[in-house]
């Protein structure tokens, strides 16, 4: 029982109660010192008692009945907050080269970086295609990630949610609900709030698990549009871009059908070299006999239906039997059906 609970329900009992209930240590002292009243120390034993049962009863009725969700804990997923809550990103903090966290050539951006993966801050108009304005509803906060630790070169962070930006360091870290995923981030301290976002393709995940991460499901039902930019190189080195958008959903759920059958690369024996074997001796080949093959670069784009994204997702057909950044190597006919499905408008 906490202390507000309990001041309530002692609140609730009557003063003579409370004024016998103290005099039960001179009664004691009293009976100790009288061998006479001994035979009336039972008598006192069984009237106390007799008191403790009215106090209970007193108790009983007089506590008003609590909601059971008032009782428990306090959770990571229920904070006491506004209704509303200021959209104001969190601006740079000056740079101290003697002090800050940024590496030397390293670009001062606001980041967070959550179990691995780094969420960037977005904008006030990039907020807007989440339906955030100028205030986060409360209803928006999930789940909570931590508190930001701020993160330093060379050192193993001391959190599980950090930032090289200073003026982060303190924030606490939430979901953001109405994605259902962990793909889109609030961060609030001192009385406002910043959304900050992911948008690559994270490592070592099935394209259902990628969706999964990004609150959506893995088809037209989940994704709004898929668009694609297309680089082609000519014999004399000319490049010739094309460019579309996929949003019937037959075109869409083509895609997909064939981003769920692809299995991701196993993590590199060497982080100093990330990029598979079977890639390098592809590139070779080509360039072997350019002539061969027309050289594609292809990079795709996924927009949600709950205003996520996934950037920059590369397809190089000409490479081996076809190949999906961070994934296996396609086979013949999944590369010949995934670019069967992006036929774009050349750009003049």
């Amino acid at each position: 029982m906490n202390e507000a609970v309990l001041y309530t329900a002692v609140s609730g009992i009557d003063e003579a109660y409370l004024t016998d209930s103290e005099r039960m240590a001179e009664i004691k002292v009293e009976n100790q010192t009288s061998a006479k009243r001994k035979r009336f120390a039972a008598i006192g034993v069984c009237a106390g008692l007799v008191l403790l049962v009215g106090v209970v009863g007193i108790l009983k009725h007089s506590v008003k009945p609590q909601n059971p969700a008032q009782l428990a804990e306090p959770t990571q997923q229920t904070p006491e907050r506004k209704a509303q809550h200021a959209l104001v990103p969190f601006a740079v903090a000056k740079t101290d080269p003697d002090a800050d966290a940024y590496g030397e050539d390293e670009l001062h951006k606001v980041t967070l970086t959550v179990q691995g993966l780094t969420y960037e801050q977005l904008r006030p108009d990039e907020a807007a295609a989440y339906g955030i304005t100028q205030n986060i509803p409360d209803e928006a906060f999930g789940m909570r990630l931590g508190t930001v630790v701020e993160s330093f070169p060379n050192q193993e962070p001391q959190g599980a949610v950090f930032s090289p930006e200073p003026s982060l360091a303190g924030a606490d870290v939430y979901e953001f609900a109405p994605t259902k995923g962990r793909a889109v981030l609030i961060a609030e301290k001192d009385g406002h709030c910043s959304m900050f976002a992911v948008s690559c393709w994270p490592d070592g995940r099935t394209f259902q698990e990628i969706c999964d991460f990004y609150g959506a499901e893995p088809s037209a039902v989940g994704i709004e549009t898929i668009s694609y930019t297309i680089m082609t190189t000519g014999e004399d080195d000319a490049v010739t871009e094309t460019r579309g958008a996929l949003t019937a959903d037959e075109a869409i759920n083509g895609v997909c059908a064939i981003l769920l059958q692809l299995a991701p690369e196993d993590p590199p024996k060497d982080d100093r070299a990330p990029t598979p074997d079977w890639y390098m001796d592809a590139w070779e080949a080509y360039k072997a006999d350019p002539k061969s093959r027309v050289r594609e670069g292809i990079t795709l784009e996924i927009r949600f239906a709950n205003g996520c994204r996934i950037r920059d997702i590369v397809f190089q057909p000409f490479i081996g039997d076809g190949y999906v950044a961070q994934m296996k190597e396609l086979s013949p006919a999944q590369t010949e059906a995934l670019r069967s499905l992006l036929q774009g408008q050349e750009i003049t």
